[in-house]
């Protein structure tokens, strides 16, 4: 039986959301920090959910045997999800909380993401660093990818992470342009690239991801349009799922693309440069993270950890 490794699929790291509960009643009224992990064997899985100071076992399946320990996304449900509203201030402590579990569940990837905090000067760069730079510390063989927002353009928002040294930063487009104004009005699809392209051009070291999500109206044509879009700007992996309406007062989802689609999207895809896509309806950015990552040619990754890791600007 194959030995698979350990790691995180989804840490999110929850930026001044108000994670502040150590008892396991209130995790349906309090913000939480989602974990999924597998165990050392083929088809296992440990489900958390991580409040401040507490890691508290869920009892579900997020994998079947017949899925042979491929890792899936976990989905916070609706009691979990953090209410709209003003954000608490930061709790400096968040980091070294989620350092703790990487610890605790013997994690070799972890995925870090986080509510959006566009009422700091930062957008939560700092928060994101702080995180990244314990994790290397403590776990030297852990791999981090981060999943960040825009900073609303911050050069020197997007230098703190980059100075942090994750091995992966993601950040999705979500959709194609003609689309951002109904679908992401508060975004900017140029200011967006921009991100992935600063990254290569501060740290070529990094490996950049990029996401989206089909079904939104846009066209076959467009969504290679985008796909070239990132080969522009050097981005190295890609995820491409089905848009589903979170609720009745969100965007409708406009069809449902043909797993066929999806197929074909991930070869046009690898044929335009991308280490690796996922394509197909249930894949969110965070899906099969640490097997994307181990796609970028060995030799490169190889290389890539032979340099020395940070690099000054």
């Amino acid at each position: 039986m194959k030995v698979l490794p350990r790691f995180i699929l989804l840490g999110a790291l929850m930026i001044g959301a108000g994670c502040g509960s150590n008892d396991a009643k209130t995790v349906k009224e309090e913000p939480v920090i989602s974990v999924v992990a597998t165990k050392v064997k083929r088809g296992d899985i440990i489900s958390f959910i991580y409040t401040t100071g507490t890691i508290v076992p869920r009892q579900e399946s997020m994998i079947s045997p017949k899925t042979s320990g491929r890792i899936e996304k976990l989905y916070v449900d609706e009691g979990d999800k953090v209410k709209k509203g003003q954000p608490l201030p930061l709790d400096a402590a968040e980091p070294h909380h989620l350092l703790e579990a990487v610890q605790k569940l013997d994690l070799s990837y972890v995925v870090i993401t986080s509510v959006t905090r566009d009422d700091l000067g930062d957008g939560g760069a700092a928060q994101f660093a702080t995180a990244i730079k314990l994790i290397h510390e403590q776990r030297s063989n852990t791999r981090v990818e981060v999943l960040i927002p825009d900073f609303r353009g911050s050069l020197e928002a997007l230098r703190m992470v980059i100075r942090a040294c994750p091995d992966v930063i993601n950040h999705n487009l979500e959709t194609v342009p003609r689309c951002y104004p109904e679908v992401r009005p508060g975004a900017d699809y140029a200011r967006s690239l921009e991100v992935l392209a600063r990254v290569k051009e501060l740290d070529r070291k990094i490996v950049t991801k990029s996401g989206l999500m089909v079904g939104l109206g846009e066209t076959k044509e467009e969504i290679i349009a985008v796909m070239r879009d990132l080969r522009r700007v050097n981005c190295d992996l890609l995820t491409i799922g089905q848009y589903l309406s979170p609720s009745a007062t969100h965007h409708p989802a406009m069809r449902y693309v043909n797993p066929d689609e999806f197929t074909e999207l991930a070869e046009i895809g690898r044929n335009l440069g991308f280490a690796a896509v996922a394509a197909a309806p249930l894949v969110r950015s965070s899906f099969r993270a640490a097997e994307l990552y181990g796609r970028v040619g060995s030799s490169e990754r190889l290389a890539r950890r032979s340099e020395t890791r940070c690099v000054s600007f």
